[in-house]
């Protein structure tokens, strides 16, 4: 080996060789003819650490998993990253160590290796923890890597014949590692000996588990084999078993092993599905209680040492004509794309701009889900119940950003009455999904097999239960990588009872009971809701079969809400306090506090009554002692009319009859349009002037999400409000009142007139018939429809 001065392009780099841990990289290091100078630099999102060099006139990149991390997904997070470096990588060895299975007829000894070859249906690796759990209680295996590239099985069969009438040169390049290795590895890398190769039978356990050797074991437990005539290792060929979890028990060794034929046990490779390699494995150990380190650093140099004889079979010339692995994956790799409700996803901005629990505050009800969600066994199903006001959106959102920081959150849907995409189920599972694309591995390629050539608009027009299918199922199933022994991942499915399609409600949470099922990845379902009648009705199979644990927050936690909401309250008022600059004190006094922690309390404690309240008295154009005497002036009403009341008098404080009826009716378009629209296209929708309600509708901010621009949409902050105009039980309070049904009418007949009057042929005037709407540029539909007419038909 020497050490070369000449540093080489990234792209001369053809073979990608990925080990486990640092004494299988050094074996690897030890096998170069030449060593390059390291990286001046790589693709910043590689964490990869590289040894950079040559064999025979093959350029090597030798990788290693992160100390002390192991597993498939590690795995392929390193292969990852490698071809972000090493774009013409065009095949890859995966070598080091394993567990071995020998059996009658596979005389597999310490030393040996193993190296993956495709036997029967299974590619050379088969992940024997992934599966799925039958209906009569078996387990039906699904993870099963491709066979290695054809360039390295051809060359393998020319290896193996040629070990037929000549010898390995192997032990020469044992010797030569040996030979250059440092004093302390010397020993180390060198044949530890038959005196340490003990095979126990199966089912005999380890005498003294705190020691590491067999000193105290029966030796009339041993297998009794035959000697060899030399201290050579052998070869094997065939199945490599993977999995996420280290087999330490001569039982589950024999039984996987007769399961699938596997002749090695390890923990990494079925996580290359997607770094096209072959798997030699040196074995250390027999998978077995009885596992000890002697035969570590030799095991790593034998596999080390096979795959450098590999390559000499291998000709540089042949792997530049091979595609490089890049570029298979570029095809799998182009945008998903699908029909999703953007505002309804997790990472939204008006979920991530929405509130979150207060510090010190829910802290009972947000453990108690953690607990849920961490336990092994339980429902799959957390039915978070409470009426409006009660907080269950905040709790909802705030549990879901421990989940995401943890690694643990899979999807999330936030429905929301009202707004076109959010308040129904016609884009709930391809949301979902979308979302697996970055938060579970392998998703991505798995939905785009599912998919095939179907698009984004026969997808939408399929039944629920063919989007479920293609979208959710099949790629979860047939993941390539198992996720199945981790924490689960939690979707969260936020205000159910805003779904506009209650017909829809049974199936959705029945399919999404059958999700948790899934053997790959381990998932859990947390939806929140009010207690409605077609929601009870839905979970009324799954309360019974256990599939659903239900927490109703005004039962379970009555008197935490109510210290929740004094806390919130003290908090608020101080900010308010300090911000405003008010100089009374004390302010609030202790006696106004208790009367507003009693008034959002009583009789249910209303997180929204506590919230609006604040939003009321630190409104920038009002003074907040007077807004807060205002509050507390109001009669013993019910508490949507104590809560709303305040904010509306105020709003229309000082309007004549005819104005008052024009802004009650903007107000009344807001809360039941399909979706939200802009103050602009309200006023031209309803023939309002502008000017009229531009400067008015910001003064109702404590209700509203009112944008500074106008063509921007205008966003009830909370259902309740749109409650409280609707269905207002306080006679005093009627002058508020909207009427739906009237409203919708006048609404549909507006929207109407103006497609009638607005609505021409080729009114984009592209003179072309027959073009679809998503081949037209966004700029020539905004220039050529008014903005009002183009938002009438959803109206």
């Amino acid at each position: 080996m020497s050490e070369g001065n000449v540093a080489f392009e990234y792209e001369e780099y053809t073979v990608g060789w990925v080990c486990a841990i640092p004494s299988e990289m050094a074996a690897a290091r030890g096998m170069l003819d030449k060593i390059h100078p390291d990286l001046s630099q790589q693709d910043p999102d590689d964490h990869n650490s590289y040894i950079l060099g040559e064999i025979c006139g093959h350029k090597i990149v030798i990788a290693c998993l992160p100390a002390g991390i192991y597993g498939t997904i590690t795995a392929a997070t390193v292969a990852k990253d490698l071809l972000r470096t090493f774009k013409s990588i065009r095949f890859g060895l995966m070598v080091g160590i394993g567990g071995g299975a020998p059996s009658s007829q596979h005389d597999i000894r310490l030393g040996d290796v193993v190296i993956s070859q495709p036997s029967g249906t299974l590619g050379g690796v088969v992940q024997y923890d992934r599966g799925k759990i039958l209906p009569q209680g078996g387990f039906q295996r699904t993870g099963s890597q491709n066979a290695p590239p054809q360039l390295l099985l051809s060359a393998l069969a020319r290896l193996q014949a040629t070990h037929m009438t000549e010898d390995s040169r192997v032990p020469e390049y044992l010797a030569q590692l040996v030979a250059k290795s440092p004093k302390r590895m010397k020993g180390k890398f060198s044949y530890p000996g038959t005196l340490n190769d003990h095979l126990y039978k199966a089912s005999y356990e380890h005498a003294n588990p705190g020691s590491a050797t067999c000193g105290q074991c029966d030796e009339t437990n041993r297998v009794k084999r035959e000697l060899r005539d030399d201290d050579e290792p052998y070869f094997h060929y065939g199945i490599i078993a993977s999995g996420n979890h280290l087999i330490k028990d001569g039982k589950t060794r024999k039984s996987l092993s007769q399961a699938y034929g596997a002749l090695c046990f390890e923990m990494e490779a079925a996580g290359l599905y997607n770094f096209p390699c072959l798997v030699i494995r040196g074995i250390c150990d027999y998978a077995d209680s009885h596992k000890n380190d002697v035969w570590q650093e030799y095991a790593a140099a034998t596999a080390a040492a096979f795959a450098k004889e590999l390559l000499l079979f291998v000709a540089p010339g042949q792997v530049l004509r091979e595609m490089k692995i890049l570029s298979e994956l570029v095809s799998k790799n182009r945008p998903m794309d699908l029909y999703v409700a953007h505002s309804a996803r997790y990472d939204s901005h008006d979920v991530k701009e929405s509130p979150r629990c207060q510090a010190g505050t829910r802290v009972r009800i947000l453990e108690s889900i953690e607990q849920w969600a961490a336990q092994a066994l339980g429902s799959p199903m957390f039915w978070l119940i409470g009426p409006a006001g009660t907080g269950k959106s905040t709790i909802a959102r705030s549990v879901t950003d421990s989940f995401a920081r943890n690694n643990r959150f899979a999807a999330g849907y936030f429905f929301k009455r009202g707004e076109q995409d959010r308040n129904d189920t016609n884009r709930l599972f391809s949301t979902l999904a979308m979302q697996m694309t970055d938060t579970v591995s392998f998703f991505k390629e798995s939905l785009r097999e599912s998919l095939d050539d179907l698009d984004k608009d026969a997808m939408e027009k399929t039944n629920l239960e063919t989007q479920f299918q293609k979208l959710l199922w099949w790629p979860l199933e047939n993941l390539k990588v198992s996720e199945a022994g981790q924490l689960p991942k939690i979707i969260t499915i936020d205000a159910l009872d805003e779904c506009e399609r209650p017909e829809n409600l049974i199936r959705v949470l029945e399919l999404l009971s059958r999700l948790c099922t899934i053997p790959t990845v381990r998932l859990r379902v947390l939806i929140t809701s009010r207690s409605a009648p077609e929601i009870v009705e839905a979970f009324e199979s799954h309360l019974q079969d256990g599939t659903a644990h239900t927490f109703e927050i005004q039962r379970e936690f009555h008197e935490d809400t109510k210290l929740d909401i004094q806390k919130f309250l003290k908090s608020s008022f101080a900010g308010i306090k300090h911000k405003r600059r008010v100089q009374k004190e004390p302010w609030p006094t202790i006696g106004d506090l208790k009367r507003l922690v009693h008034l959002s309390t009583t009789p249910e404690p209303l997180f929204i009554y506590a919230a609006t309240l604040c939003r009321f008295v630190s409104d920038k154009q009002q003074g907040p002692i007077r807004q807060l005497a205002i509050w507390l002036e109001q009669g013993s009403h019910s508490q949507l009319h104590q809560i709303y009341t305040p904010i509306l008098d105020q709003a229309f404080l000082g309007f004549v009859e005819k104005e008052f009826s024009q802004k009650l009716r903007f107000l009344g378009a807001i809360t039941v349009v399909a979706r939200p629209l802009s103050t602009k296209s309200l006023a031209q929708i309803l023939a309002i002037d502008l000017d009229d309600v531009s400067w008015w509708v910001s003064r109702l901010y404590a209700v509203l999400h009112v944008p500074p621009v106008l063509d921007k949409p205008i966003h009830v902050l909370h259902k309740s409000f749109a409650d409280f105009l609707a269905t207002s039980d306080d006679s005093d309070s009627n002058k508020y009142r909207i009427d739906v049904a009237g409203m919708h009418a006048d609404l549909a007949e507006r929207c109407i007139q103006y497609m009638k009057e607005g609505l021409k042929q080729d009114i984009c005037k592209l003179q072309k018939p027959g073009v679809l709407r998503k081949e037209v540029d966004k700029s020539i539909i905004d220039s050529g429809i008014p903005e009002h007419l183009e938002t009438a038909p959803g109206v």
